[in-house]
């Protein structure tokens, strides 16, 4: 018999297409799969709110009192494996990502070379985070940036002139710069060819979510996304219908470990408002601690408070499920975890998308 499964999503540090926000430095979404009768129990005993109020992580945090709930609430999730899945990103570590994939990886490409095979452009992004990622150069990102959201010959112009004409401190960047300057140069002006919300990181971890829910739930079984009305999802409707329709032949598509297997499916998608909706303001509460623990990542241990500490130690472990892009150390395709065979390549992955009109 099958059954369908509520998923309630929520996101927390969205700032649209720009990633350079030092106010927000982490978007977090967070998944919640759970029926109506469990989440009023969640809310009725740890939150102690009538069924009227609504949850908002923002408001909990502002108070000794909201915060313990916070966290106890989220130990209860950590002792329930499978109920949560979380996505999120560091999002200057991401812009580095997008210049590598947008400059260095298609004129790689040129000259017959993949540089997403085991994992080559995480290897090259993590090595260009620690060169590029102090605030000295948020000029060049932030020129990058702009150059990607307008698609302006002019914006490239400025972009080039920073990456050509500045003189960077040191040897070891100036060689990796290069990289950069000569990719740019061998793609000219087709590097404005539009990369469809190629700066949308709301859209990538919810979708990476749903493919990530799909490989837990049985084909046979549906799932119905439930997010807020004024949730980015609402304004990708149409470029998320056509990456997780259910028509989409089988296929599993990308490398060793990071594929994504369709059809995604997912049977429903549906838009509430949040104050009718216990789900989605857990959901909230979720994403909100998760984006929170993010931040608190970024500090220096002991800049950091003992509730700072709490979620790090809950969300940061092997008890939540957490999907980041996030900066390491690692460079080798078995520290990565980038070893075994790849799929189809990721450009049937932009034809499924382009179905919506990306």
């Amino acid at each position: 018999m099958s059954v369908v499964h509520n998923i309630f999503v929520d996101e927390s540090g969205y700032t649209g297409p720009n990633l350079l926000d030092s106010a927000q430095p982490v978007i977090a979404v967070a998944s919640f799969r759970c029926d109506d009768a469990t989440c009023e129990d969640y809310k009725r005993r740890i939150f102690g709110g009538s069924a009227s109020s609504e949850l908002k992580y923002s408001s909990l945090s502002k108070t000794v009192g909201g915060r313990k709930k916070v966290i106890s609430f989220l130990k209860e999730l950590a002792e329930a494996p499978g109920l949560v899945k979380v996505a999120m990103a560091h999002k200057k570590y991401a812009v580095i990502g997008k210049m590598v994939d947008l400059i260095i990886e298609p004129a790689m490409r040129m000259d017959g070379m993949d540089l997403y095979d085991r994992g080559g452009n995480l290897a090259l992004t993590n090595v260009m985070f620690a060169l590029l990622g102090q605030g000295s150069h948020d000029r060049l990102l932030g020129l990058f940036q702009n150059m990607i959201l307008t698609l302006d010959p002019v914006d490239l112009h400025d972009f080039s002139s920073e990456l050509f004409e500045r003189q960077f401190e040191n040897d070891e960047l100036n060689s990796f710069i290069d990289l950069f300057r000569a990719s740019l140069a061998k793609l000219g002006s087709s590097v404005l060819i539009d990369p469809s919300r190629t700066l949308d990181l709301a859209f990538t971890l919810n979708f990476t979510l749903a493919s990530l829910w799909r490989r837990d739930i049985r084909e046979e079984d549906g799932i119905r996304f439930v997010h807020d009305v004024s949730s980015i999802m609402e304004f990708n409707k149409a470029i998320w219908n056509a990456a997780v329709d259910r028509t989409i032949p089988k296929q599993e598509i990308g490398y060793d470990t990071r594929t994504h297997k369709f059809p995604v499916a997912v049977t429903e998608t549906v838009s509430v408002d949040s104050k009718s909706s216990i789900g989605v303001q857990l959901a909230d509460v979720i994403s909100g601690a998760s984006a929170a623990m993010g931040r608190a990542l970024l500090k220096e241990e002991a800049a950091r408070t003992e509730y700072e500490n709490e979620l790090i130690d809950i969300v940061n472990s092997d008890r939540v499920f957490k999907y980041s892009v996030w900066p390491s150390d690692n460079v080798t395709p078995e520290t990565l975890g980038t070893m075994g065979p790849n799929a189809l390549p990721l450009d049937n992955l932009v034809e499924i998308v382009n179905r919506g009109g990306a």
